[in-house]
């Protein structure tokens, strides 16, 4: 899956690029610094941002060679950006990813968190029914099996709540 997300972010992002610098009027801008360099470094922090820190700098490298030989006139000066670009597009990358796996991850720790309250209650409840039982009260028949439905009942939804998480850890 992410290597897909990569590559579609890697050709649409160049894709964007070569339209921008041929298609639109940018000639009138040949600063590295003005709208072009602007253009560039967007594109490529968003292929970033999709497709990871190594598709937003092919896709910055991409855009400057692109930029280099439709604006910039083959001006060496253009070369300091071309660095610059891959940096940024790789950092805001690897930003971008470690914030998503932060993401991920509390995601995770408040799911652990729902499913252990989820299997504590039933258990506290059969934990409690079982005891009842075990006390030796004088209980009533019909209280007796009152008792016997709830810890049946409980365990279903242990049994349910199993299943629900073994799902979801196979996807």
């Amino acid at each position: 899956m992410r290597g897909r997300r990569a590559l579609a972010a890697v050709v649409l992002g160049i894709a964007l690029e070569v339209a921008a610098f041929s298609l639109l009027d940018l000639s009138r801008f040949r600063d590295t610094l003005g709208l072009p360099g602007v253009v560039g470094i967007a594109i490529a922090i968003f292929a970033a941002l999709y497709g990871g820190p190594v598709a937003g700098g092919v896709v910055a490298a991409a855009g400057w060679s692109v930029f280099f030989f439709t604006l910039a006139d083959r001006d060496l000066d253009t070369l300091v950006v071309l660095p610059i670009w891959i940096a940024t597009a790789i950092v805001v990358g690897v930003v971008a990813a470690r914030q998503l796996e932060f993401e991920r991850r509390r995601t995770d720790t408040l799911v652990d968190e729902i499913a252990s309250h989820e299997f504590r209650t039933p258990v506290a409840t059969i934990h409690g029914m079982a005891q009842a039982l075990r006390s030796g009260l004088d209980l009533t028949d019909e209280t007796r099996d009152h008792i016997l439905d709830l810890i049946a009942e409980e365990s279903k939804k242990l049994l349910d709540e199993e299943v629900m998480m073994r799902d979801r850890t196979q996807r």
